[in-house]
């Protein structure tokens, strides 16, 4: 028989103690009972009681492993800082490892993701412990990391600031086609304000793809039309419009809000000089050229319609469990992407 509550607390946490984060609280023997599923390379089992309330000998039950894959590529986004760091990392080409797990580097190979001990970490040399983001301990792949944590030298006791939404996802366009960075962004953009911006009105208008340098940090570059001004997505996680000469870094004349994904796409709030414009937005005025099919018998569809970057889910409402497939209006074709079953 299972002892209660009040006899009895289990805790498990991810990593070798209990400052890690907190996997899962047990106050019966009998809720052990079940299989616990985790993805830590490391747990910690603390067990809290009253005199006798276990007997002696008890079984807390059996341990097994499994072998776990990693994604792939991987995306670290919604840092409040240390912005530069975010984007797309991919594990290293030529199979390099810290403590027997890939390493991953970013586009340019200027940053990398790795494990430290048992710490997921980003910084400028995997072969350092100089770091500017790390997780708390205990997950095996980047992907299952919770506690996230970047520098900023005046945070708590230690310069490190905790960010709750901060995350770092499984990045895999057959999988996950919604992702922003699975979109084909539109070629030609147009960059639109009703304000009056005095003579920055200059940088509103139509912008297209910069042939002479199409793409930067994983995002399209674009060029405005009769002018020498460009718009690319810099390594801080922003879009800026600057010199078409001085494109790559974290400055220019206009910029938006930290984000990620097509530059129309919503929630930018843009900065025209030292001032935000409210009034500022990016827009995409490519249509695909039909309409995307009709839900089939038993199924239903949500946001219909045929802009650029539209994705319309179709989801089973009949039969044994739910199956989902997404079609996306891309640039400017129709693409069909099954991403669960």
């Amino acid at each position: 028989a299972g002892t209660s509550c009040g006899d009895v607390t289990i805790s498990v946490y991810k990593g070798r103690s209990d400052d890690g984060p907190l996997f899962a609280s047990y106050c019966s023997t009998s809720d052990l009972n079940s299989l616990i599923a985790t993805r830590s390379s490391n747990l910690f089992i603390k067990i809290a009681m009253t005199a006798g309330a276990i007997p002696k000998d008890t079984s807390f039950g059996s341990w097994t492993t499994e072998d776990l894959t990693c994604c792939d590529s991987v995306m670290i986004e919604n840092f409040d800082g240390q912005t530069s760091r975010q984007g797309l990392y991919t594990k290293m080409s030529d199979g390099t490892t810290q403590n027997s797990l890939p390493v991953y580097a970013n586009s340019d190979s200027s940053q990398y993701l790795w494990m430290i001990g048992s710490y997921w970490v980003v910084g400028s040399d995997h072969n350092s412990g100089s770091i500017a983001i790390k997780n708390a301990n205990g997950d095996y792949c980047p992907e299952d990391g919770v506690g996230w944590q970047y520098y900023d030298g005046t945070s708590g006791d230690d310069g490190w600031a905790d960010d709750s939404d901060a995350a770092v996802r499984c990045s895999d366009c057959d999988k996950f086609p919604t992702n922003t960075e699975c979109i084909s962004c539109c070629d030609t953009v147009k960059l639109t304000t009703t304000s009056d911006n005095g003579g920055y009105n200059v940088f509103a208008g139509t912008y297209t793809l910069y042939t002479a340098s199409p793409s930067l940090n994983g995002q399209k570059v674009y060029k405005l039309d009769g002018q020498n001004y460009c718009l690319f997505y810099s390594p801080c996680g922003t879009w800026w419009v600057h010199n078409c000469g001085s494109i790559g870094g974290c400055s220019g004349y206009v910029q938006s809000s930290s984000g990620t994904g097509c530059v129309y796409g919503s929630g930018y709030i843009w900065t025209v000089g030292s001032n935000v414009d409210p009034n500022m937005k990016a827009v995409c005025e490519t249509e695909c050229g039909s309409d995307p099919p009709a839900a089939p018998t038993g199924a239903t569809a949500s946001n219909i319609g045929k802009a650029a970057g539209t994705i319309v889910t179709y989801t089973c409402t009949s039969g044994s469990g739910e199956s989902k497939s997404n079609m996306r209006c891309s640039n400017p074709s129709v693409e069909t992407i099954i991403n669960s079953i």
